[in-house]
């Protein structure tokens, strides 16, 4: 019974991390972009590395042609979504050979790392490259945009609001996919291990953590950000603050459920907890980050487990 109770909270948990890269994505506006970032890592991680059973190899292999065939005739973008799977899904192959003890979510960010890393040296070596796939994705947010006549069914005042978020998300996409792409791997290793059979445990979103040292990444991206060293390096520190404050607010955020289970016992009183939370999300997401970037020097779930141990 207690098995069957972790296998639903685990999916639960999966299907959390599948509506957060649904979300995240800036592949979203195509109808198989999530779907690709999910299934295909989990499709090619269950035929490499786990049991070759008939059933499995025909799921695995009925994903990855759904994935190479589409709903939709080829376009420039369906090149761009196929080929960033593929690269993360290459480097987390490579993560999971190299450094099979290493956590899930460090093997995600090497294979991010590694898919970032091959887009940059083909935009050094082609430098119309990255021009392009800005221009079609920022073109593809124009064109959703333009869909909706806003200025005549909400105003003038948040057609312009629209397009400033429009703008900012044109900015940053980068750093949308790679936190998609961080939380798609982490679903598709669940999603493998569930494929081949196997018992595939997701941890509790209240433990999760990272490297204390990641926080220098978040210095350089500011520092970027702010020195006048041109509109590349400024957009290139703009996506590693978000994709840095993503993170630490993820990290936040399992403090403050870790708080929250401290505090009461009653599973009534977490979740009125949790719905406060998503009310007044403006002031969690920001007291979130800060609780995620204290825990680096503070550590508060260590120090709540002193607390319950006394």
């Amino acid at each position: 019974m207690s098995g069957l109770s972790e296998g639903r909270r685990g999916l639960r948990r999966a299907v959390a991390l599948g509506v957060l890269v649904l979300v995240l994505s800036p592949l979203s506006f195509s109808p198989l972009g999530p779907f690709i970032l999910i299934c295909v890592p989990a499709a090619v991680l269950s035929l490499i590395f786990f049991d070759r059973r008939l059933v499995s190899v025909s799921l695995a292999c009925g994903l990855l042609g759904m994935a190479a065939i589409g709903f939709q005739d080829p376009t420039e973008l369906w090149y761009v979504e196929r080929g960033w799977t593929l690269l993360i899904t290459g480097g987390f192959v490579a993560a999971q050979m190299l450094e099979p003890i290493r956590t899930i979510f460090a093997k995600s960010i090497m294979s991010v790392l590694f898919a970032v890393a091959a887009v940059v040296i083909v935009g050094w070596a082609r430098p119309d490259f990255l021009v392009n796939v800005d221009w079609l994705v920022g073109g593809k947010f124009d064109q959703i945009l333009s869909m909706f006549d806003l200025e005549g069914q909400a105003g003038a005042g948040v057609a312009e609001a629209m397009r400033q978020v429009i703008w900012v998300v044109k900015a940053i996409y980068p750093a949308m996919l790679i936190l998609a792409s961080v939380a798609a791997l982490r679903c598709a290793s669940y999603m493998a291990r569930r494929i081949a059979g196997v018992e595939a445990p997701l941890g509790p979103m209240r433990k999760f953590s990272f490297n204390d040292h990641l926080v220098w990444v978040l210095v350089l991206g500011l520092v970027l950000f702010v020195l006048p060293a041109g509109v590349w390096a400024a957009r290139a520190g703009g996506n590693v603050v978000t994709v840095m404050g993503g993170l630490y607010v993820f990290r936040g955020a399992a403090v403050l459920v870790c708080i929250g289970k401290f505090l009461t016992s009653s599973g009534w009183l977490f979740a009125l907890w949790i719905i406060a939370a998503l009310l007044l999300y403006p002031f969690t997401i920001g007291a979130a980050f800060l609780m995620g970037l204290s825990d680096t020097w503070l550590d508060f779930r260590s120090r709540l487990k002193i607390e319950v141990e006394k």
